[in-house]
């Protein structure tokens, strides 16, 4: 089952995970591994970007567990991130888009024009 999730989208992947009870215990483990996948897939300007930011997440995820498993600790801190950003009332994650947006597009530009050393 989870290579399964290995293979599709988080949202997908969270279908699948409420078919049952016994598919959600198999797959949980692997689904943050999931949404982290498609953040630096498809959405990357959802990462964090810095150490600042990433240590406030995590921080957060450790707060919310009361155990001292280091797995449970660890939880869904890209999962909880990424719905962070795609629910979030500001318009920081909307501006970050738009700039990545404007980068990768003159980063295809530049390259196009032959402004770039190919590495």
């Amino acid at each position: 089952m989870q290579r399964i999730v290995d293979r599709i989208d988080v949202r997908s992947a969270l279908h699948f995970a409420t078919t049952s009870k016994t598919i959600r215990e198999a797959v949980a483990s692997r689904i943050d591994e999931v949404a982290r996948r498609e953040m630096e897939q498809l959405h990357p300007w959802m990462l964090p970007f810095t150490p600042r930011e990433l240590r406030y997440w995590e921080s957060r995820q450790v707060a919310r567990t009361e155990t001292n498993d280091e797995q449970s600790k660890k939880g869904s801190i890209w999962l909880s991130h990424m719905k962070a950003c795609l629910q979030s009332p500001t318009c920081s994650i909307r501006n970050r888009r738009r700039i990545w947006r404007s980068a990768t597009s003159i980063f295809h530009e530049a390259k196009e024009r032959g402004l770039l050393e190919k590495a």
